[in-house]
């Protein structure tokens, strides 16, 4: 669920940086594109009317020599024959600002846009109020070169495409890869071949994370080694003083001999939590199975062994007896049952277990009464070893809510922690259902 997340994100981000790329290589494009045209355009267009200024006054001399009731046939005749395209109307048919009609009432000649976006030419006829149109048909920007910058961009946009898809995949391999790590999951490579473009990081990172997966090994070895090697002198340790309670009657002695055992006992629960964390690490595919989430809840209440804090049961009116979930049951119950202990050693009265469902997900959060956390360390309470100090707690050793912290995540879960207002705090336990 969260790889998925994280993929849509980085899809998202990838088409999002390319299409800005795009656009601003297409708005840089098209600025240098118009700016190059007006000035090849303007020339032109001086050039046009330059060459056409014999053309209209030889239709001006045209016409004067007929009556200018004849004009307008005259025109058609001069159309037909040299296939141009000339109009003929009344100045005030002509759309324009005063300086133009001003322009055209001085006989000068004035060049406005057409229909089409092409030029034509204007000139008022002498001794009339009549103005001639001329329309230059040989306009440069044809249908065909007008779709040449758009072919262009989507050639360009194609190959942007093609060179940074391949780039971005492996920039989401390399992602990837890296949170694979973070979950703990040392064995992951990236395994680029030698063309990729990202093959000198890839292989940094390899070896990185080869070098990590030794160390982590080495170090779980040394864990699990000095572990199993304690058991054996604390085992001895335990036998003599069931030796020495027997043959001594000095009830001093006898009381040191309990507190000695009682150290021993202390160390051996410190071993098996730090075998347990170990374990949880080196987890890395959760079997699970289909459970019922009542019976869950109800067998991890049970197991708490607690006279003086009073268990508070929530369920949500969308689960009953056939709602399922489909997790490792013995690992989750343990993760479970460390939250719970862990909030009723700070509760002053009582602890609130809320269950319910949010978007196929199984939400269990479990509410203290207690002080609350202490805000410098609330966001490292994961972390192996990290204790936070109490007067109603008993001795912990900070291990449980990182084994428990492990587990969750390997059901691809996730586990918050706050604190509430006036006190107190809340631990959010979220699990995909299937």
């Amino acid at each position: 669920m969260k790889q998925e997340r994280s993929n849509q994100l980085s899809n998202t981000l990838f088409y999002k940086v390319s299409i800005i790329l795009v656009v601003s290589i297409i708005i840089v494009g098209s600025t240098l594109d118009y700016l190059v045209n007006q000035s090849e355009l303007e020339e032109y267009y001086n050039d046009m009317i330059e060459s056409n200024k014999p053309l209209i006054n030889v239709v001006n001399e045209r016409l004067q020599r007929v009556p200018q009731i004849q004009w307008q046939k005259e025109i058609s005749y001069i159309n037909s024959a040299s296939k141009l395209s000339i109009s003929l109307f009344e100045m005030t048919e002509l759309a324009g600002d005063k300086n133009i009609l001003v322009d055209l009432s001085k006989g000068k000649l004035v060049s406005l846009y057409g229909k089409n976006d092409g030029l034509s030419l204007y000139k008022m006829i002498d001794n009339s109020s009549l103005v001639l149109e001329v329309e230059i048909l040989d306009y440069p920007i044809t249908k065909i070169r007008r779709w040449i910058p758009l072919l262009f961009y989507s050639i360009l946009i194609l190959v942007i495409y093609l060179l940074s898809r391949p780039f971005a995949k492996q920039l989401l391999k390399l992602k990837n890869a890296a949170q694979k790590i973070g979950e703990g999951d040392f064995s992951t490579r990236l395994s680029m071949t030698k063309s990729s473009t990202l093959y000198p990081i890839a292989d940094a990172f390899d070896t990185m994370t080869e070098e990590i997966e030794t160390l982590i090994h080495r170090q779980r070895d040394l864990t699990n080694g000095v572990s199993h090697e304690l058991r054996t002198p604390l085992a001895r340790l335990k036998f003599a003083f069931e030796e020495l309670e027997t043959q001594s009657k000095n009830k001093e002695l006898i009381n040191n001999i309990n507190g000695m055992r009682g150290d021993v006992i202390e160390l051996e629960k410190l071993i098996d939590e730090m075998l347990l964390y170990a374990q949880a690490n080196q987890i890395k595919k959760v079997e699970k199975k289909e459970i019922m989430i009542l019976e869950l809840i109800d067998d991890l209440i049970a197991g708490i062994d607690e006279d003086k804090i009073e268990i508070i049961k929530k369920i949500d009116a969308d689960i009953n007896l056939q709602t399922m979930v489909y997790v490792g049951e013995r690992l989750l119950f343990r993760a479970l049952s460390n939250i719970l202990r862990n909030s009723i050693s700070f509760c002053k009265n009582q602890c609130k277990v809320e269950v319910l469902i949010i978007k196929e997900n199984l939400v269990i959060k479990i509410i203290d009464d207690g002080p609350g956390i202490d805000s410098k360390i609330i966001n490292r309470i994961f972390e192996p070893f990290v204790k936070v100090d109490s007067i109603n707690r008993k001795s912990g050793y900070g291990l449980g809510l990182a084994i428990a912290h492990n587990i969750i995540k390997k059901h691809d879960g996730d586990v918050r922690v706050k604190n509430l207002n006036p006190h107190g705090a809340c631990f959010s336990i979220e699990i995909p259902l299937n």
